[in-house]
């Protein structure tokens, strides 16, 4: 990749990052009280703090203890909140986790969602045409780069094997959104394009086992076919602060593993997209993302 497109890269990153370094977390809840608060981006949408409230409920029936909305306009937001303690919980995205954890080392993946199909898993994709020799392609379509899976995972795993792939280097095409990388392929664009899909752990992800923005630009264009995977990274957790005590989190996990049979109507308020249950998380499930937040800071 050209350095000065390496060099935006980094600077979207490292500015996300040093938003939450500077941060010194207390100890404790900052509020001094037993109410246990609850974190979720909602950007202002009033109807959507007022869905949540049988998730705050839900919360309260299983820790015992009062539970209330801390409604966060951004993710950015969100993740200061947790890091200095002024909430107890939140529903992160991989990378917000990642971030989160690398400011101030305090936070405990819960559990993760599935898709209704069971996929655990998001993974980067390069779709291409037949006929189209990847390596020898003079550019290669990606998202902006703030855009973790079209372009910060292949820039990263790309970069540590360019062999691989591309003999000279990536030369990504940054498009501003997603929508605009469907747009180009939708008019007939021939470049090879970074697209992401829902995955499972054991299997391999072919043309007919797409989902999400991958399957949207094949069923857009069916000439593409897969001719690179990444690994596996885990769909984003829920998670809490360290400060809260060993068994409430205990029972945080039983109530999210269990949520979508014992409280249905609640369980498609906090996961209407996926569809899947819950299933426990740990610190290493989410290993991959804080490796490549490191490599990018790192990049030169």
């Amino acid at each position: 990749m050209p350095n000065a497109k390496l060099s935006s890269f980094k600077f979207v990153v490292a500015i996300l990052v040093a938003a939450v370094l500077g941060l010194s977390p207390g100890t404790g809840n900052a509020q001094g009280d037993d109410v246990f608060r609850v974190g979720w981006v909602t950007r202002g949408d009033e109807a959507l703090e007022q869905r949540l409230t049988p998730f705050l409920a839900y919360v309260q029936e299983n820790l015992g203890r009062p539970a209330e909305l801390y409604p966060a306009p951004n993710g950015k937001t969100l993740i200061d909140a947790l890091a200095a303690r002024q909430i107890d919980y939140a529903a992160l995205t991989g990378t917000g986790f990642a971030v989160g954890q690398s400011s101030c080392s305090c936070l405990i993946p819960i559990a993760s969602p599935s898709t209704v199909d069971g996929h655990t898993h998001l993974q980067s994709v390069l779709l291409a045409k037949p006929g189209i020799e990847v390596p020898r392609q003079d550019e290669v379509l990606g998202g902006s780069p703030s855009d973790f899976f079209t372009y910060q995972v292949p820039n990263f795993a790309v970069s540590e094997n360019r062999a691989s792939l591309f003999s000279d280097g990536i030369n990504l095409a940054s498009v501003a959104s997603l929508e605009a990388l469907f747009t180009l392929i939708k008019d007939g664009d021939r470049r090879p394009v970074f697209a992401w899909t829902y995955a499972t752990p054991g299997t391999q992800t072919d043309k007919s086992a797409l989902t999400g923005f991958a399957a949207a630009l094949v069923g857009e264009q069916p000439s593409l076919d897969v001719s690179w995977q990444s690994e596996l990274f885990r769909i984003g957790p829920h998670a809490a602060s360290n400060a809260v005590p060993e068994e409430d989190r205990l029972k945080l996990v039983e109530a999210l593993v269990k949520i979508d049979d014992a409280a249905p109507l609640v369980f498609d308020v906090i996961s209407p997209s996926l569809g899947g249950g819950f299933i426990p998380a740990a610190q290493g499930d989410y290993d991959n993302y804080m490796q490549i937040l490191q490599a990018l800071l790192k990049a030169e």
